[in-house]
C-alpha cells in the first residue's frame, strides 16, 4: 500500500512538533527552575534540621582550637603507637649526559 503525503497531514505534523517544542521550552525555561528551587530549599531546611551542630555559631577566639571527638578505643585510630617514623632523604642523581 502506497501512502501519499497531503498538505493537511504535513501541516498537522508541523503544528504538533511546534506545540511540543513550545511546551518543552516553556517547562525548561519557567517551570523547571521553580520546581528545582523549591526542592533545594526543602532539602536545605531538612539538612539544617537534621544537622543543627553544623550551622551553630560558636564564639571562638582567633587561634583557639577545639577538639570535638576523641576516640575512646585506640584500635580505631588510624595509626598505632608502635609505628616507626621513617626519615626519607631525597637523592639527587647526577646525569653525565645533561652536564655535557
Amino acid at each position: 500500500m502506497i501512502c501519499q503525503a497531503s498538505f493537511t497531514g504535513l501541516f498537522r505534523l508541523i503544528i504538533t512538533f511546534s506545540l511540543i517544542y513550545v511546551v518543552v521550552a516553556t517547562f525548561t525555561r519557567y517551570i523547571f527552575p521553580i520546581l528545582l528551587r523549591n526542592y533545594m530549599q526543602n532539602f536545605s531546611r531538612r539538612f539544617k534540621a537534621e544537622n543543627p551542630d553544623l550551622f551553630r555559631q560558636q564564639d571562638k577566639k582567633e587561634g583557639e582550637v577545639k577538639i570535638n571527638n576523641i576516640p575512646d578505643n585506640p584500635a580505631k585510630r588510624k595509626y598505632g603507637l608502635d609505628d616507626e617514623y621513617v626519615d626519607y632523604e631525597e637523592i639527587k642523581e647526577q646525569n653525565d649526559e645533561l652536564s655535557k
